[in-house]
């Protein structure tokens, strides 16, 4: 004859498994299964957004913004403030401007300039000479820190 704690404890472990199967069906007819709504949800994958504004707007409807700035900055190659600035105009309902900044060629400093900056860099002096660098050109820093290092 089984034993009467096995027995009880069977009859436990079926009570419990009953709970969850109503629970869970329970839970599907209301709407509130996590699992089947989060599977219903990546089975029908939206496709992906074809342009920037798309992008920016869909990782902004999403709560992502630094996600935002960082598409926005490697589309236009713009420094953070101005994607931060550029992006929090386009969350306002502003549109978004999406030209990409011209390159900074070397060609737009005259010779003083190079002098100056060549004079600053022998000094020692790299970080007024970038300084001067993105001052004379708009570069970005990691523009500017490249052609200081290239000097």
């Amino acid at each position: 004859m089984p034993d009467p704690l096995i027995i009880a404890l069977a009859v436990v472990a079926g009570v419990i498994v009953a709970g969850l199967v109503v629970s869970g069906v329970r839970r599907r007819a209301q709407g509130t299964d996590l699992v089947g709504s989060q599977l219903a949800r990546r089975a029908a994958p939206a496709a992906p957004p074809a342009t920037m504004e798309e992008r920016i707007a869909d990782l902004l409807r999403h709560g992502r913004k630094i996600e935002a700035i960082k598409v926005y900055r490697e589309a236009t190659s713009a420094n953070l403030a101005d994607a931060k600035r550029a992006v929090e105009r386009f969350e306002t309902g502003n549109p978004l401007s999406h030209d990409p900044l011209p390159p900074v060629t070397p060609s737009v400093l005259d010779d003083a300039a190079w002098r100056q900056l060549r004079d600053l860099t022998s000094r020692g002096q790299k970080i007024q000479a970038i300084k001067l660098y993105r001052d004379l050109t708009g570069a970005n820093l990691r523009d500017a820190k490249n052609a200081i290092d290239s000097l």
